[in-house]
């Protein structure tokens, strides 16, 4: 693992010219006046604070102070500066533990710093509540609270602040709420959040290429094929000082990064994911050290950037493709006008326009895919619109409206097709598909495996489902997301360690900035997962320190907890849990069930007891009824675990495992009528789409019975039916320690690898 990172705690302060791309438009000499002013200021200020200029970047800046108070201090005179000059700036403050790597900084508290200044308004400044205790005793800053935000990537709303030391402007609540509606990417997150729906969103995001971070980096060799150009995409500029013209620089960009993807023309490192090594904000035309990053750490051999502009009335787009190693241009295509009623004319032609510069690279006699039918510029905009949805029904019905305006448009029937399997609507998104299917839309090869994906992972049918993404994911293999998603695939799906161990090898994790990355954390904990697997305490040890470290808390002492109650290394799983019961984000019960849990898959019944004991103690208000339960039952306290599982049905907590819990207690008491109560109770959730789950937790009642022919009788009923391996069920769950090492239960695990 990469060890050149230098960790310090700082207070970090980001300020952007607001408008300057539109007030360059207007007037180039006011805007050069307002940047002159707004470095100059920032140089004299920061020095004068004890502060450190990180980067300018275009017309904004990152610097880093020792101290909020002194950050703050700052801010306040830089915006007295600015408002005096009339210079519209823009500042967000936050203060934490931060990474120094290359003069540059990274880490999730410079992201919550910047965040803030994107939420700010000309002449304000605003900061977290991390500032304000820092600074609530200092004289001079008065300051007023906004309210609490919800940030991406944050379990936890911020406070935020705004300081109110005139003439500093006020922002309204309202209008910070308006700006992170606008910044919200809902479909990401819904979609992501859920492990078992993490193929499903990496193909569709791998495939349809829209706002997509299609990464394909970081990399040495792949399975002896042959190596492709690394091009980065950035950003298309609207310089028109028309706000309606973002889209048609969202569609740009996103239109070229279909048609390399599906042409297999290169790998694609799209701009958020330079952002994620990089806290600079990247324009078309990059400066040198930027061009140093993407060639050292993405292996970028050229950039792709581009920009919009209004002429004579004409809508005009213009491309550039710069070499990373010369810094020198090496495609100026011709520039692409249209009438601006119709940007879509201008998106296509400039699409076919950069496909034929690089097939003309290529030198290969195949025929390249070209897009028989563009979607409509109208439906576009409602594709875009369900992506900022805040629910899925939002998002349900701009699909449907997209739909409805272009129907020959493949990409937002596919996505409607996930909207509804992620809502469980199972049966309406199988209809979706199968609709699809009938309707024979001139789809491509591509089109064509993606839908039979679709219908594999509705159908239940795990080896199918990896077979057909394994397709998608030779396509682009060092794609980060679907990279992921592979591993998750072969680890759940067909449970192929070996495989999955050979897909992790093809992105080189030395290469990876962890603080800066949530898809390169989850790759690390699937390997801390494969490593204890494999006995490989001391790797999986190593990977969790990183996760504690890089902001993969959460992942980290998920499977820290197991590996050292594998271990019996008592003193440091302690320790682990009295440091982690301290922080908000961590539940001091569920830390001690966790580990309770750990010992006793590893047979070792005294020590899960202590730790069952030291959950109850740190029980709350809030502790589920099923949690309490599941303690007393590790504690052999079957009437007061029996009497929190009936709680638990009632308030319909985990209903399955409450069930699950008590047909195995009545099974072990031998008493036939509450046997039956409970089975009965289990049978009647059977359903189409329900994926062998009412079998699993049969067996699993079995299982603690010590009823072992039954209990493999029905995981045999529940494989083929498309429940999945997972991370802690099977071999790592308590239930099936009886019959753990016998042939057929190996059998079940490994049912979909040998079908």
């Amino acid at each position: 693992m990469s060890t050149g990172q230098i960790r310090k705690l700082r207070a970090i302060l980001f300020a952007d010219i607001e408008g300057y791309t539109s007030r360059m438009q207007k007037d180039e000499e006011l805007a050069r006046s307002h940047i002159k002013t707004f470095k100059e200021s920032l140089k004299e200020i920061t020095a004068s604070h004890e502060g450190k200029i990180i980067n300018f970047y275009g017309d904004g800046c990152v610097c880093t102070f020792k101290s909020s108070v002194r950050a703050l201090e700052a801010a306040r005179e830089l915006q007295r500066i600015f408002l005096s000059e009339n210079v519209p700036v823009r500042i967000g403050l936050h203060s934490g533990d931060i990474f120094y790597e290359e003069k540059n900084i990274y880490g999730n508290h410079v992201n919550i710093a910047s965040r803030l200044e994107s939420l700010s308004l000309a002449g304000s400044v605003l900061f977290s509540s991390r500032v304000q205790k820092d600074v609530s005793n200092q004289t001079g800053l008065d300051h007023t609270s906004l309210g609490f935000f919800e940030f991406k990537n944050v379990s936890e709303p911020i406070e935020v602040f705004a300081l109110k030391e005139p003439p500093l402007v006020i922002p309204k609540r309202a209008h910070v709420d308006a700006k992170i509606k606008k910044h919200k990417r809902g479909n990401l997150k819904k979609m992501v959040l859920n492990p078992y729906v993490l193929g499903l969103l990496a193909m569709a995001i791998l495939f349809l290429g829209f706002r997509s971070q299609l990464v394909s980096f970081l990399s040495g060799s792949f399975s002896g094929k042959t190596e492709k150009t690394t091009l980065a995409m950035m950003d298309f500029k609207n310089n028109t000082g028309n706000p309606e013209f973002d889209i048609v620089a969202t569609m740009a960009g996103s239109r070229l990064v279909h048609g390399i993807t599906q042409n297999d023309l290169a790998n694609v490192v799209t701009e958020d994911m330079v952002r994620s090594y990089s806290n600079v904000s990247l324009a078309s035309g990059l400066p040198m050290n930027e061009m140093d990053l993407l060639r050292s750490k993405l292996d970028v051999n050229e950039v792709i950037g581009g920009n919009i502009y209004v002429n004579d009335g004409q809508l005009q787009l213009e491309c550039v493709i710069t070499n990373t190693s010369t810094r020198k241009v090496v495609a100026g295509l011709p520039a692409i006008s249209c009438d601006q009623k119709n940007p879509m004319d201008c998106v296509e032609d400039l699409r076919d326009q950069v496909m034929g510069y690089l097939i003309s690279k290529q030198d290969k006699s195949k025929d390249f895919l070209i897009e028989t039918s563009p979607p409509l510029f109208e439906a576009y905009i409602e594709l875009l619109k369900a992506k900022e949805a805040e629910t899925m029904e939002e998002e349900y019905q701009l699909l449907s409206k997209s739909i409805e305006l272009d129907p020959n448009y493949f990409e937002p029937r596919v996505l409607l097709i996930a909207n509804l399997y992620n809502q469980g609507k199972f049966f309406q998104a199988d209809s979706l598909r199968n609709a699809f299917v009938r309707t024979k839309l001139n789809a491509d090869k591509r089109q064509k495996n993606l839908l039979n994906y679709y219908g594999a992972l509705l159908e239940g049918k795990n080896n199918l489902i990896y077979d057909f993404f394994h397709i998608e994911w030779e396509m682009a293999p060092l794609h980060l997301e679907s990279n992921t998603s592979m591993i998750v695939l072969a680890l759940e799906f067909i449970r192929d360690l070996e495989e999955a161990g050979k897909i992790y090898d093809t992105i080189d994790e030395e290469k990876l900035n962890y603080a800066s990355c949530p898809n390169c954390r989850t790759r690390l904990y699937l390997k801390m997962f494969m490593d204890v697997e494999q006995e490989n305490f001391s790797e999986a040890i190593n990977r969790g320190k990183i996760l504690l470290r890089d902001n993969g808390e959460n992942w980290g002492v998920n499977m820290l907890l197991r590996v050292y109650a594998r271990q019996d290394s008592l003193q440091t799983l302690e320790g682990l849990i009295e440091i982690y019961s301290k922080k908000p984000d961590f539940d001091p019960f569920n830390l001690n069930l966790r580990a309770a849990r750990e010992y006793l898959i590893n047979e070792n019944r005294e020590r899960s007891q202590y730790f069952a004991r030291k959950a109850l103690k740190a029980q709350s208000n809030g502790t589920l009824a099923s949690r309490k339960g599941e303690a007393h039952f590790i504690l052999e306290d079957y009437d007061k675990a029996k009497e929190l599982f009936e709680v638990a049905i009632k308030n319909s907590d985990n209903q399955f495992a409450a069930y699950s819990f008590l047909l195995g207690l009545s099974l072990q008491d031998g008493n036939e009528n509450q046997v039956q109560k409970y089975l009965n109770a289990l049978e009647s959730e059977r359903g189409p789409y329900q994926y062998g789950k009412v079998d699993y937790y049969i067996a699993r009642a079995y299982g603690f019975a010590e009823m072992e022919t039954e209990a493999i009788q029905y995981l045999m009923q529940a494989v083929p039916q498309g429940f999945r391996i997972g991370f802690f069920q099977f071999h790592n769950e308590y239930a099936f320690n009886s019959t753990r090492e016998q042939k057929e239960f190996q059998d079940v695990l490994n049912y979909w690898r040998n079908n």
